[in-house]
């Protein structure tokens, strides 16, 4: 695993750093712009700046963690935006756990420390699948969208619209929750039933918000994290992947 933390590095390295990671992201990514990455994750006046390139045994690389966080106002409320990206090959699945794990260690620190300085830290994130919005739902009570959601005084919500326009998908009355100009993927049709049968209510949500994923249909989720958020989400993730090693333990 390659480690790159980035928040007093020139804008020259943080490019040098992107430049070297932006093969992993293409693969994904086909025919996404360098420049457009770089603004996306490796922003020069970004607080905040990390990520971290997971190998396989022979080396070659089998998921991409990137993460960049800055202070923006919305609506005179203080916040840390922070945009971050986790692709994991689809042949790497016993990374899930871990995976999830090692995105909130990088969100931790920074959310932690915006905290004090009086922001409310804030993700924005663009969902493809429906186990990664499971895994939102799972582990972040506050994430927007999400089933039977409150916003009682509209913040949130306020928050949702303003930081999509910001970022130039804003949002269709049609379709509050996606978009259509996301990445494009296969998905296998065993898979796909798999999930269409699923139960889960975030799995059903997804499905019933982004019927086409793999298709170009994405999400876009807001994910605000509140102190004690922080403090118990990594105690919850380290407990769902103890419950996953029990459960293939009892299934062989």
């Amino acid at each position: 695993m390659q480690t790159h933390v980035l928040d007093d590095a020139s804008p020259a390295t943080r490019r040098q750093v992107a430049e070297a990671l932006f093969p992993t992201f293409a693969a994904f990514y086909p025919g996404f712009r360098f420049e457009r990455f770089v603004r996306d994750y490796f922003r020069p006046k970004a607080r905040e700046c990390r990520a971290l390139l997971l190998t396989d045994p022979a080396g070659e690389a089998a998921g991409l963690i990137a993460y960049c966080a800055e202070d923006i106002d919305v609506d005179g409320d203080p916040l840390l935006l922070g945009d971050a990206v986790t692709l994991r090959r689809a042949d790497q699945t016993h990374l899930g756990g871990r995976f999830g794990l090692l995105t909130t260690l990088q969100t931790f620190g920074p959310a932690l420390r915006a905290r004090r300085r009086g922001r409310t830290p804030v993700l924005l994130l663009v969902i493809s699948s429906p186990e990664g919005f499971r895994g939102l739902y799972d582990y972040w009570p506050r994430t927007l969208p999400r089933p039977g959601m409150t916003d009682r005084d509209g913040r949130l919500g306020r928050w949702y619209a303003a930081l999509r326009a910001e970022a130039g998908f804003p949002v269709d009355p049609a379709a509050p929750w996606t978009f259509r100009e996301g990445v494009r993927f296969a998905v296998d049709p065993a898979r796909r039933r798999r999930r269409e049968a699923d139960s889960h209510p975030a799995v059903r949500f997804f499905l019933e918000h982004c019927p086409d994923y793999g298709q170009g249909q994405e999400m876009f989720v807001l994910v605000p994290f509140s102190t004690s958020d922080l403090l118990r989400a990594p105690g919850r993730m380290l407990r769902g992947m103890a419950r996953r090693v029990i459960g293939r333990r009892r299934r062989r």
